[in-house]
């Protein structure tokens, strides 16, 4: 099997995670519809907690199995480092689902609204899927293969929308409650389901690919110590943020009760900013993520100081031409994403829904800047093996932030959830620049690069103005894609002519798959 090349690895993540999210927008909507903010918001109130044990069993163990397999030369001893690494996220996962199906109810009254209790309990045997996906998927990414990774995020969204729908809206009859355990069920299916995919691709790679003969011999004990050793520091540079919504989970409804908000609206509340504009903010987020993907591996595997160097400028700058116009159309264009998205589902007796959704998206949009850097610098310094710096950095960040919450939620309801948000990530950028300055980077190219960009994106911004005056009297279902599609045509023909990188094949590599 041929590798990938790190722009054909970031291509097929890019597409797989496009794909993956077009079908999350598309199951939020009509889930947004039979749910309404309320259920949004009990739903909303299960994934952080999932989140949080997921990461302690699973997701922060992709890239470090990943790293490890790379460090081994992506194939001598990749199978016994996959076996060995399956055994350890079924056992983690096992504890994690128990832990979830012992505590529910306890956890559900803790946050605030004990009606999230049976979508804990219908959610609990996810974590053993999910876990082990996770090992399936460090094997796939650390031999620099990311189709299997790509296709199992689409394979998850697809079923969670086939399964999530349905039962939820054959269930929501018996309440709102039986509503929201139904979508739970959904996820927990399309786990399921994607696991079982997951391991044909192990048995057709398997019968493929033939491990080299080498004389030298690693037992068990020793790789199994080099992935615990590996994935610690992963894991809790992974996990700080999900805390950080837990937390979130914990304090924001119970804070909003205080300042006079009903259980109910605090709940509506919530599913406004965690269910509806975070699941925005993050659609440009997850495609960064693809670029943070391919960093680990290729990273560990450079033969040289100039190697790294380019790679990580070369990482850097494309999460910056990725996320810079999708700001742009989040400030620009709030009120009619929402409206082409939630139509007219965004209504309630207590709460002006689309009023406050609008603002929370337009006030977080600039947010997408600081995440997607944060997800590079946080693969850069784990590439580079300063695995411990980004833990560190986090848990300072997340502390500045619970403090800012406690005092920004009282002032400012709702919206101090944003001010919070912010503080959190410009505190953990500033400070993880501080060390790649020192550790990894010493000097960042920015005369040749940030110009461009931001001529690029003035550009954009003036074709998204002068289009949506013309389009101003159409549908929204006609004036947005318009808008959004000339803006981009802009945007690319902007920074072809102004030759990005010096490199007038940058942009074809950006869509080159696997030499």
């Amino acid at each position: 099997m041929k590798i990938q090349t790190f722009f054909g690895s970031v291509f097929i993540l890019f597409v797989g995670s496009a794909v993956a999210k077009f079908l999350g927008a598309v199951y939020r909507i009509p889930l947004t519809w039979i749910l309404g903010a309320e259920g949004l918001g009990l739903y909303q109130l299960v994934f952080p907690v999932f989140s949080l044990l997921l990461i302690l069993s699973a997701t922060g163990m992709p890239a470090a199995i990943s790293q490890v397999i790379a460090s081994h030369n992506n194939s001598t001893h990749s199978k016994q480092i996959f076996k060995i690494s399956l055994l350890l996220m079924f056992f983690l996962g096992i504890l994690g689902s128990l832990f979830l199906f012992l505590f529910s109810g306890i956890i559900s009254n803790l946050q605030g609204n004990g009606l999230v209790v049976y979508s804990y309990i219908a959610i609990a045997p996810a974590v053993v899927f999910v876990s082990i996906l996770s090992a399936f998927r460090g094997y796939f990414q650390g031999r620099l293969n990311m189709i299997p990774t790509a296709l199992s995020n689409i394979s998850e969204q697809l079923f969670k929308l086939i399964f999530g729908l349905t039962f939820s809206a054959l269930l929501v009859k018996n309440g709102i409650q039986f509503g929201v355990m139904g979508a739970i069920i959904g996820v927990t299916l399309s786990e399921l389901f994607t696991v079982l995919m997951m391991f044909i691709f192990y048995i057709n790679e398997r019968k493929k690919f033939k491990e080299p003969k080498t004389d030298f011999k690693i037992s068990n004990k020793v790789l199994l110590k080099e992935i615990i050793k590996t994935a610690f520091p992963v894991v809790l540079a992974s996990v700080i943020i999900p805390t950080s919504l837990v937390i979130d989970s914990f304090l924001v409804i119970n804070l909003l009760n205080l300042i006079g908000f009903s259980t109910e609206n605090s709940t509506i509340l919530w599913g406004i900013h965690s269910g509806i504009v975070m699941s925005i903010i993050n659609l440009p987020v997850v495609l960064c993520v693809c670029v943070a993907t391919v960093f680990v591996p290729t990273l560990s595997g450079s033969k040289s100081i100039l190697e790294k160097q380019t790679k990580i400028q070369k990482g850097f700058w494309t999460t910056m031409y990725i996320v810079f116009p999708c700001v742009i159309v989040l400030a620009l264009l709030a009120p009619q994403i929402l409206s082409f998205l939630y139509a007219d589902s965004l209504v309630s007796d207590g709460v002006n829904e689309f009023e406050v959704a609008t603002r929370l998206l337009l006030y977080s949009s600039p947010m997408v800047i600081l995440i997607a850097i944060l997800q590079t610098q946080t693969a850069i310094l784990q590439g580079d093996k300063h695995l411990v710096i980004p833990v560190l950095n986090l848990f300072v960040a997340v502390i500045i932030k619970v403090i800012i919450l406690l005092l920004a939620v009282l002032s400012f309801n709702i919206y101090g959830v944003v001010i919070a948000n912010y503080c959190l990530y410009l505190s953990v950028v500033l400070l993880n620049w501080w060390q790649i300055k020192v550790k990894v980077l010493n000097s960042f190219k920015l005369k040749i690069y940030l110009p461009k960009l931001l001529a690029a994106s003035v550009n954009f911004i003036l074709a998204v103005l002068v289009f949506k005056n013309f389009t101003i009297n159409l549908s929204v279902y006609l004036s947005l894609p318009i808008i959004v599609l000339a803006g981009l045509l802009t945007y690319l023909i902007s920074l072809m002519c102004l030759n990005v990188g010096k490199n007038k094949e940058f942009l074809k590599k950006l869509a080159q798959k696997s030499l």
